[in-house]
This record gives C-alpha cells, structure tokens and sequence, in this order.
C-alpha cells in the first residue's frame, strides 16, 4: 500500500501535531466516535478503556479473563506498556475511573506482520495479556464464524474519543454511534489513490457523514447483535483523510476484520490441547490415554468434555465422571471432571488394561469450557482437540 509522498507528509505532519497535543496511537488522529450518544452504564462491561497518565489513549474489548484485543496502532512508540498504559472496564465516567476495574499489562503482543510506519497497514490487531484476570463477562469474539458479515447490517460503534472533528478533547462519557456496513468495493472506491484496502478490514459509516469514530477510539469495538448476543466484528483501525476527516461526507471508518486474524487470536486466546496414548493399545495389555496444554496460556478453572466416537457404528459416547481406571460413560453431554485447577496442564482421560469386546477404531475429542457452563457455550476456552486409534485383538 503506497500513498503519494505529498499526502505521506502531510499524514505525518499532521501526527506529529497531534502527538503534541494529545498522546494518542498514529491511526489515533482520525478515529472517535462523532454523532452518537452516551452509553448506559452496565450494557457493555467487557467495553476496555487503555489509559496513558494523560487519559484515553486507545480502546479494546476484554474477549477472556486474561486478554483483550486492541488495535496493533495502539502500542507505536510506546516503550513499555506495562508502566506507560492502564486498563480499564466496566464503567463509562473517565471522571469516575476509581470504580472501574483495573488492570496492568503483563504482555502485549502485535501482530507479526503489522508495519508501523505504514497508515493504513493490515494486520492492525494485538493481544493484550493482563497481570490478573478480570471478572467481567467477555464479549463473544467472532473468530469462529464463517458467515459473511453483509453489506447494510447496523452495527455499533464504542469509544471515549472525542466527538467533534477538530477538537482535542476526548468524550468524558462512553459513546455509542449506529453505524452500517459498508461493502469493501464501495469503500475501496472511496479511498481511491489514497488507501488500499483487502480482506482482513472491513468498512461502516455514512455516505452522506456525520457519524463515525476517530482519535481516542483507535483498537475499539465494532459489535453487531445476532439476535441473542452482541458479537465483535471488528476494531477500529483507520479512515478520513487529511481534506475530509472523520464523519466526512463520502468517507467510512475502517475497522480490522476480527474473522480473519482468528489464527492469530487462537494463538493466544486458547489452549492447544493434544492427545497421547500408549503404544500399539491391544486386549489384555495396558492402555492410557493423555491429554495436555501444550502451551502455556493463561486460564481459569475449567471443565473438560470428553467425547468418544466408536468410528464403526458412529456411536459416541461421553466420558462423563468416574476415574481413569474406572470411566463412565454416558451417551448424554456429561462433564468428565469440574474444575480442573488453572495450574493443572494434564489429564489422564483412561489408565485400564483392555477388556474383551473393546477392539476397533475409535476417535476422541476434548474441549475445555469455563466452570458450570454447557457444551455448547460461547465461553469455550480451547481449540477442539482430536485424535483417532485403534485397539486390536
């Protein structure tokens, strides 16, 4: 993505103005939310204010106890997040930050292939790992739906930023715009010799202005309702330009496309489990059957669903209580075992010598889902894991 090297240093002139005046993120001089309104306190929990010590420096969303997921702007120049930048949630008073949750940063990790110094860059998404776990309810990450997001759904803008084009003031209150979707044609068409757009972002505003986000709202949500929860759909990356700043007539705000970096959040929003069993399993001898994290992610307690999967008669059983050497099995959802402990990294599924009656193929796949939640909850907390062996006479 070139951009001419008038308007190159134009951009960056204006950057540097803007840093002066307000220490925001280098995406940060065209994103805030303008002509939307004040949020109502307790709707978005999960909502992530990241404070400098001279107030709203970016936005993000909590998607885990441990993680949010931001914008990859957002940590351009800062040397060390840990000391420079707070998080917050579960408030809307910038003001009233003393009733907020707060978190420090242990880690922050920007995508690989994000590049600084180019604007309107790909790739702009980071994982933020927090010291302690927050107890607000994340908000459902869409990395798992393969649905096109369609061109006219209303979704919702969030941010502090500031909500006057030209002003350096950032919004006191949580701000809430309605914004549609705008196809990514329609929106190449409009940044024409000025960005090039792709796959990983995603378009929303008006054609004819008025309503969008800028500086201040830089790594914030854009959420859309699928009739039971809100889910993120993007984060707020870039858009306006130089002559037609944010809510311009003609120009959207453009928004990192959170389907498409879902390898790079499972990277670090999840578990990577994997199974282990001992050699060639046959009547009469010993078998086991293993799974472990095979990294380190940060967690908390868990339950683990255990299916089995007889491959010949597609009969699938679940793995639910009793122990190793004496499993239950039931063919309706049950929990093999509540509350494995954070620290715990392995599980001995079955540890048994092999009875009579046992030899075939069979598959096995686990899953972890947060404490007291169903099978199929939002709230899973690794990838599915799967392995297939056989036991012979």
């Amino acid at each position: 993505m070139q951009m001419s090297s008038v308007t190159l240093k134009s951009s960056l002139l204006l950057y540097c103005l803007l840093f002066i005046f307000q220490q925001t993120s280098l995406a940060g001089d065209t994103r805030r939310i303008i002509g939307g309104r004040d949020a109502i306190s307790g709707d978005w929990p999960w909502m992530v204010s990241i404070n400098s010590r001279y107030g709203v420096h970016c936005g993000g969303s909590l998607v885990a106890p441990h993680w949010v997921v931001t914008a990859a702007h957002c940590f351009d120049g800062i040397a060390n997040p840990s000391q420079d930048l707070s998080i917050y949630l579960n408030f809307i008073d910038q003001l009233r930050l003393d009733s907020a949750d707060k978190h420090t940063i242990k880690q922050v990790f920007v995508h690989p292939q994000w590049d600084t110094y180019n604007m309107d860059s790909p790739y702009d998404i980071a994982m933020v790992q927090l010291e302690t776990a927050s107890e607000q309810t994340p908000v459902y990450a869409d990395i798992a739906d393969h649905s096109q997001i369609e061109t006219g759904r209303l979704t919702q803008a969030l941010g502090w930023g500031v909500t006057k084009a030209g002003s350096y003031a950032n919004s006191r209150y949580l701000q809430q715009v309605t914004l549609p979707v705008v196809g990514l044609e329609k929106c190449q068409a409009a940044y024409d010799g000025i960005y090039t757009l792709f796959d990983g972002q995603l378009c929303a505003g008006l054609e004819s202005g008025g309503k969008d986000g800028c500086a201040g709202d830089s790594g914030a949500p854009l959420i859309g309702h699928d009739g039971n929860d809100w889910r993120l759909l993007g984060l707020s990356s870039f858009g306006g330009t130089i002559e037609t700043p944010c809510a311009g007539v003609g120009l959207y705000g453009v928004y990192s496309r959170v389907h498409y970096y879902r390898d790079f959040m499972r990277q670090h929003l999840y578990q990577r489990l994997s199974f282990s069993h001992s050699d060639k399993p046959t009547i009469g001898t010993h078998f086991s059957l293993d799974l472990a994290e095979q990294n380190d992610v940060p967690r908390p307690d868990v339950d683990l669903w255990v299916l089995l999967e007889v491959l010949e008669t597609q009969q699938a059983y679940f793995l639910g209580g009793g122990k190793a050497d004496s499993p239950l099995l039931s063919e309706t959802p049950q929990v093999w075992q509540t509350n494995i402990d954070s620290q715990e990294r392995s599980q001995a599924l079955l540890s048994l010598t092999l009875p009579q009656g046992l030899a075939g193929d069979y598959r096995v796949y686990a899953v972890y889902i947060d404490t007291g939640k169903a099978l199929e909850s939002r709230y899973q907390r690794s990838e599915i894991a799967v392995h297939s062996f056989t036991i012979v006479d």
